[in-house]
């Protein structure tokens, strides 16, 4: 099926995948509150925090995370 196919290709990129903890969970849902950003985003934000790494996004709604985890901009 075409869901496995793109499973399998997103599984060898040279990426690591993180599991939610309920660390991470609880950081997201506290990013959620705070501002006006989707979830998916604030488990991307928290992440970036947690592993003091940048995000790499032309999504707009990091505007209002910028002052908690490094952007960068394309």
């Amino acid at each position: 099926m075409f869901y496995k196919e793109k499973l399998e290709q997103l599984l060898n990129l040279p990426i690591k995948i993180i599991p939610p903890s309920s660390e991470l969970i609880m950081r997201a849902a506290e990013m959620k509150a705070q501002y006006a950003i989707s979830y998916a985003d604030c488990f991307a934000a928290a992440t970036a925090e947690k592993l003091s790494a940048s995000i790499i996004t032309g999504d707009l709604e990091f505007k209002k995370v910028e002052h908690i985890v490094s952007v960068d901009w394309i």
